[in-house]
């Protein structure tokens, strides 16, 4: 409405296919996970608009997460066990884990019994809470999400391990799009927490207020996909 403009909104289950809309063009702008905007390689380049905030910081950590009754107390311990990730290119939900294993001359392949794929922080949360996975990580922040939306669900997990900082995923915009339109967008994000009812929203999504970026946080996370 502030734009004058109709926006569209179009989801996507993989961060792989949010990454193929960006690349083909296909969007404008996104919200991107701190893996995905990482991995980014398309030729539709790209540039952060801003950055979400939660309690004074642009930064999280990737925990690791057991069932309560489990007697797994480090990430070592997990050796020879059932693993959840999240997503192929999320960072908390995947990468992290991988980068652990690797420094230590290691891969899943060899390390887990058997992993998998969740596409959903959520859904890691549930296979552990279930038992259907002996382990999983995923954004800490999403963690104070469930607490406030499903806190039953977390009544049975245990975190044995935190692995940062990282920083939060941004808002990405093409660079096709007109210089005074970013402006424009961007200005809107940054002033968005001062609405009453949207401050609301934004805190049931664990974000206090939109920030200006610091591309300079992700350039660790690029090399690190790069070699991945």
């Amino acid at each position: 409405k502030m734009t004058g403009r109709p926006a569209v909104l179009i989801q996507r289950k993989t961060y792989a296919e949010v990454n193929m809309l960006l690349a083909n063009g296909d969007v404008d702008m996104a919200f991107l996970s701190t893996g995905a905007y990482s991995s980014y390689r398309g030729m539709n380049e790209v540039d952060i608009l801003v950055m979400t905030e939660h309690d004074h910081t642009t930064l999280y950590n990737a925990d690791v997460i057991v069932h309560k009754d489990s007697s797994i107390q480090s990430i070592e311990d997990l050796q020879g066990k059932v693993f959840a990730f999240t997503d192929p290119l999320s960072h908390s939900g995947h990468m992290v884990i991988e980068d652990y294993l690797r420094k230590r001359n290691t891969v899943p392949e060899r390390f887990f019994k058997r992993f998998f794929c969740t596409y959903s922080h959520d859904k890691s949360i549930w296979a552990v809470a279930n038992k259907i996975a002996d382990g999983a990580s995923f954004d800490s922040q999403i963690y104070e999400y469930v607490i406030i939306r499903n806190p039953q669900l977390v009544e049975n997990i245990r975190v044995i391990a935190s692995i940062g900082p990282a920083p939060t995923g941004p808002v990405v915009i093409s660079q096709k799009v007109k210089p005074e339109q970013k402006d424009q967008l961007r200005q809107i994000f940054l002033t968005m927490h001062q609405d009453e009812e949207t401050a609301k929203a934004m805190s049931k999504l664990v974000i206090d207020r939109f920030v200006p970026p610091e591309p300079e946080l992700y350039e660790p996370l690029r090399k690190l996909y790069n070699q991945a």
